[in-house]
């Protein structure tokens, strides 16, 4: 594996990556990303929205759906993969790229499988705009991670965000702020939910740096090449995708044998319940997969600060449609201590993007 310092070198060299900005654009490619940032935010607001919907009725096969959810993502990216090696726009370097750095695609793989049934065991036990606000966490765990592996230094504005993030995730997860009248039993249970999702995104901002690392090593190795072609993203999802899949089949395999019902059972259980939803559950796992893309290819053509900064829309129109009334869930109440802390995490994603994007002005 390349030496981490060596690898710190070509972030910092990098102003893109490191300060988060991209100089020189012209006005086409202004409207092509702000084009791709409504995309990114329609997305985001529904797949958030269907995804806490779902949980509903699956609440009880919540390791089921995360191993249905590998499975499509499985089968779309390699679907997709296999289609572009086709037209020719997944070379033989990519593939041997992705082959000489398998431990960091197969770890990548490995965080997003634990991140999906965490995540779904946790969001199933709360309020959906809570929900919101407690998937922020990925805000600071990532700038953590970018440090420790990439050796990114932030300015103080960015780090102001993410102390705004960090304080709006912890006002807004307190379970006393959404209703009232919480008994003791209850209210252990929601923060125990809210400790498994704020667990669950830390697994993902490490799945989003390891990515990031991939298109750092691929970039620093175009670069010595003369190439000028992006590493493609369906290659990567879908070599990562294999390993989330082989890691979920076989927790759900080893968590299903020791229950009194048996696999076969959980298995037609878990099938009836998902069949039961069917437009639901396509939706989910459309914009699921539209968002991965959309985002990864926000962070290729702009910057991990650009994403951010489309998440300032995104995240309060997330929250704020859970107070209506949507199919499977009643409207969501909740104080205005948990509206300052939604308004902390806006405020706090805006501060954290706007100050990546002018450190390379």
């Amino acid at each position: 594996m390349r030496p981490l310092m060596r690898l710190r070198r070509s972030v910092e060299a990098s102003p893109v990556l490191n300060a988060g900005g991209n100089a020189g654009i012209t006005v086409q490619e202004q409207k092509e990303t702000a084009v791709l940032i409504t995309v990114f935010v329609g997305l985001a607001v529904v797949h958030r929205v269907s995804h806490r919907v779902l949980l509903v009725p699956l609440r009880d096969h919540t390791q089921f759906l995360a191993l249905a959810t590998a499975a499509v993502q499985l089968l779309t990216y390699s679907t997709l993969c296999w289609c572009q090696t086709q037209t020719g726009h997944v070379t033989p370097e990519m593939q041997r790229f992705i082959v000489e750095n398998r431990g960091c695609v197969a770890a990548i793989g490995l965080f997003e499988g634990i991140f999906f049934p965490l995540v779904m065991l946790g969001a199933a036990r709360l309020p959906g705009a809570m929900v919101q606000v407690l998937n922020q966490a990925v805000v600071p765990a990532t700038v953590t991670f970018s440090a420790v592996l990439l050796g990114r230094r932030y300015n103080a504005g960015q780090l102001l965000g993410v102390g705004l993030v960090m304080a709006g995730v912890v006002a807004g997860s307190e379970p006393g702020q959404l209703v009232g009248g919480l008994d003791s039993l209850a209210t252990g249970c929601l923060s125990a939910s809210a400790a498994i999702c704020i667990g669950a995104y830390c697994c993902l901002a490490m799945a989003v740096t390891l990515k990031e690392v991939a298109f750092v090593r691929w970039r620093e190795q175009a670069s010595s090449a003369q190439a000028q072609q992006p590493l493609n993203m369906s290659l990567l999802c879908a070599r990562a995708a294999l390993a989330q899949f082989t890691l979920q089949l076989t927790l759900w395999i080893t968590t299903a044998s020791s229950t009194i019902h048996g696999r076969e059972q959980l298995l037609l259980e878990g099938i009836k319940a998902l069949l039961g939803f069917p437009g639901l559950s396509l939706l989910y796992w459309a914009c699921n997969i539209g968002f991965t893309f959309a985002a990864l290819r926000l962070v290729r053509r702009g910057s991990a600060a650009t994403v951010v900064l489309a998440n300032v829309v995104a995240l309060p129109v997330s929250a704020l449609v859970f107070c209506w009334k949507l199919p499977l869930l009643p409207p969501q109440q909740f104080h205005w201590h948990f509206a300052f802390g939604l308004a902390l995490v806006v405020v706090g994603n805006y501060v954290y993007g706007r100050a990546g994007l002018e450190a390379c002005a």
